[in-house]
């Protein structure tokens, strides 16, 4: 065992040989017509660890790792027996928090009005994200879902321009995603998961005056 002060793991940051990293992003817009436009983009991103062995706290199936022992030799050439849960091989596992495709799209529309009423226009965004790991296991019980998000908005404003009203919708599915959290620091087997969700369904009007 480990006498006090001693342990073969130390805090440092190191590259992994192997480690692959590649994407394509398109965008584009369409100008419809002279009242309605088009633009958006799509995402591809390819990650790939090398090989690398750590010791991990969880199984696939959501249970904590049963206990083994690592035996090493430390710098004073020691034999030594390091107690942990489990050795893990990220090697081929996407990087976390790093979703293999992603899209958004805005339509866009001017709404005919006589020039005495003002201007209105309308906006809808739509976003998809896909699944994504919170960390290098990869583990499908750790894992966040997809998520979509659909925006609405519509901007009037007066023929001066003094005068605007924007009213708003976010969230409009009003679906729930994770946007993020650490398994190590809570994974829901060994402590609770901690970790922050998108806004759930919000509406709201905005009145402005400019003088």
């Amino acid at each position: 065992e480990l006498r006090p002060g001693q342990s073969i793991f130390t805090g440092e940051t190191v590259s992994v040989d192997g480690t692959q990293i590649a994407g394509i992003e398109l965008q584009g817009a369409w100008q419809i017509n002279d009242r309605l436009s088009l633009r958006g983009f799509a995402e591809y991103m390819y990650s790939s660890f090398g090989d690398y062995m750590s010791a991990y706290c969880c199984t696939a199936a959501g249970t904590t790792a049963p206990a083994s022992t690592t035996t090493t030799v430390d710098a004073n050439g020691n034999t030594i027996t390091v107690i942990n849960t489990g050795l893990l091989n990220f090697g081929g596992h996407s990087l976390r928090s790093q979703p293999k495709y992603k899209f958004s799209g805005t339509l866009a529309y001017d709404v005919p009005m006589p020039s005495n009423m003002g201007r209105l226009g309308l906006v809808t965004i739509m976003s998809w994200r896909d699944k994504m790991y919170m960390d290098e296991a990869n583990l499908d019980i750790f894992s966040v879902p997809s998520y979509t998000r659909w925006d609405v908005r519509a901007n009037w404003s007066s023929p001066s321009g003094s005068y605007t009203v924007t009213g708003w919708v976010t969230n409009l599915l009003d679906e729930i995603a994770v946007q993020g959290y650490s398994p190590r620091e809570g994974n829901g087997v060994t402590a609770p998961v901690n970790g922050t969700v998108t806004d759930p369904r919000r509406i709201g009007l905005t009145l402005g005056y400019q003088l």
